[in-house]
């Protein structure tokens, strides 16, 4: 992994910075991303699961602020397990 990414990411989870979770396919599978709210163009990691992405920020104390599925349209606010 390129350096600066990984620095990133160890910034964002240091930080406990708030995320979304959204399912979509912008690199031709459906996955989970969690993207940070501050910068949300990156994503932390992605899953193929939403239980996955949802372990992961438990994991890692990250406050899930949104969930967007662009596979069915639905929007949810705050956090769920």
């Amino acid at each position: 992994m390129n350096p600066s990414i990984q620095k990133s990411i160890e910034k964002f989870l240091f930080k406990c910075s708030p995320v979304s979770l959204i399912h979509n396919n912008e690199n031709g599978d459906w996955v989970w991303a969690v993207s940070v709210n501050e910068d949300p163009e990156f994503w932390l990691d992605a899953f193929p699961t939403k239980e996955e992405a949802v372990k992961y920020c438990n994991k890692h104390t990250l406050p899930v602020t949104e969930y967007i599925d662009q596979k069915t349209g639905q929007t949810t606010y705050g956090f769920q397990k």
